[in-house]
Parts: structure tokens; C-alpha cells; sequence
């Protein structure tokens, strides 16, 4: 079975990737972020996280532990074999029902479910986004996520 994976407009130099198998908070997520001017991919399933993830600039990936065909934990490893300026920001998004971690190969943050609000995720994100961009010497910007 082929995945069905959107594909980011060219030129763009990164988006955030949401991969979620909740529907209703990928797209209530995806909603928010574009509204604060981020352009946004969002999936339900670690084939099409990984495929999107070949195929578009992802600046940053937003991932739950469990999809339907894989794991976040997974897909964050994998990532974690590339260089800091050469892979996206990973932040695991708990959920209620989740083991919780506090630390896990290729994931930059974590955030529990009961801290989860649209306004603490884009506050995390452009935190990040400021701490790579000091770190890779500028090389990496968040205005280039910016619409």
C-alpha cells in the first residue's frame, strides 16, 4: 500500500511535520500552527512520517510514541544518526495513557499531555527554533518555517 503523503511547495526551506493517528488533534494542531504563520504537514502513520520526511526541508517533528505502524520512539532514533544541522527538531508528544519518558535517543523535548495547549507547543517551538539558530551559527532560522 502506497502512502499518501503531502508534498511541501517548492523552495520552501523547512515546515513542521505533525504525525499523530488522532485525527481530530493532527488537524486541530495543523489548524493552530498555520494561524500562527508555520507551514504544516500532518499524517497519521510512521510510513507516511518517514516518506515526508525524505521528500520536504522538515524543520521540526511533532510525534506521538504510538502510530498505527510504528513507533515516534522509532522514527526519533533513526533521525538521531544524522547531524544536529542536517535533522529536524524532534518533540514527543505524550499522551495521557503514556509511560512517560524522560529522555530518549534523537528527541530534543518532550511534552506530557496534561502540559499540551496550542500555546506551550508554539512557545517550544520558536524556543527551539532560537536555540538552533545560536547554535549552528545562525545557519538555521525559524523565520524560514515563517510564511
Amino acid at each position: 500500500m502506497k502512502a499518501n503523503v503531502e508534498r511541501a511547495d517548492e523552495g520552501e526551506k523547512g515546515v513542521v511535520l505533525i504525525a499523530d493517528r488522532a485525527l481530530g488533534r493532527r488537524l486541530t494542531t495543523k489548524r493552530f500552527l498555520e494561524e500562527q504563520g508555520y507551514r504544516v504537514i500532518a499524517v497519521g502513520s510512521g510510513a507516511e512520517a518517514r516518506l515526508t520526511l525524505q521528500n520536504n526541508n522538515v524543520a521540526a517533528l511533532l510525534v506521538t510514541r504510538q502510530l498505527p505502524d510504528s513507533s515516534g520512539l522509532e522514527i526519533a532514533k533513526d533521525l538521531s544518526l544524522f547531524s544536529l544541522s542536517g535533522r529536524p527538531y524532534v518533540l514527543l508528544m505524550n499522551e495521557a495513557h503514556d509511560t512517560p519518558v524522560n529522555a530518549a535517543p534523537g528527541v530534543d523535548d518532550i511534552m506530557a499531555a496534561e502540559s499540551r495547549s496550542a500555546e506551550e507547543l508554539h512557545l517550544r517551538l520558536r524556543r527551539a527554533f532560537r536555540c538552533r539558530a545560536y547554535w549552528s551559527g545562525g545557519s538555521f532560522s525559524s523565520s524560514s518555517l515563517v510564511a
